[in-house]
């Protein structure tokens, strides 16, 4: 059984776009309610074969200038457990805390250190989204937060989060832009056999 939630992506400032990334990578990642981000790992792996949350944001058809972005959590389990991967999704939009700083410590670093590898690897890429840059506002944001100029601002806020007041500003943003992402409304997308979809 596939499932995904899917929001609008709220009206987002650049502050709130460069973190965009952290928020989406970071939300399956950190605890939920009263339970620490390590108890809602072995959550994760009992109840379901993955659990993420990306953003999409494309120009539009006829007008490259133009564009629109969604916020998507999607999982995936078996369908003996579809009802606690629902109930996974639901706890995790509902309840998912920012206040373990340590974690979210950790997770930027560790972005950190996949950026940087990653350059090696793509570096053709890379180039090829800073030559686009000026194209159109998507191309550019793409280069802002994943190509070379995302991979400089990610060092400096990696470095930025040894001090304790940045961290805590940092979860407060997050926490602010989860937000905005759950006063958005929402459509639900399910995907399994036809006798394993709930009416």
């Amino acid at each position: 059984v596939y499932q995904q939630v899917i929001t609008s992506l709220p009206e987002l400032d650049p502050a709130e776009l460069a973190l965009m990334h952290y928020y989406t990578s970071s939300l399956t990642e950190l605890g939920l309610a009263d339970a620490s981000y390590l108890e809602v790992q072995d959550r994760q792996a009992a109840t379901c074969g993955g659990i993420n949350a990306f953003s999409s944001i494309r120009g539009d058809v006829d007008n490259e200038q133009t564009s629109r972005g969604f916020f998507v959590l999607s999982s995936k389990a078996l369908v003996r457990n579809q009802l606690q991967q629902s109930q996974l999704m639901r706890d995790t939009l509902g309840t998912v805390r920012f206040d373990e700083l340590d974690r979210l410590r950790e997770l930027v670093s560790q972005t950190r250190a996949r950026r940087e590898q990653s350059v090696t690897g793509n570096g053709h890429g890379l180039a090829m989204a800073a030559a686009c840059a000026g194209m159109s506002p998507v191309a550019r944001l793409n280069h802002e937060l994943s190509g070379l100029a995302g991979i400089r601002s990610c060092k400096a806020l990696d470095d930025s989060l040894e001090n304790k007041d940045a961290l805590q500003q940092f979860a407060d943003g997050l926490a602010g832009m989860h937000q905005k992402i759950l006063a958005m409304p929402r459509q639900f997308l399910t995907i399994a056999e036809q006798e394993h979809i709930p009416r």
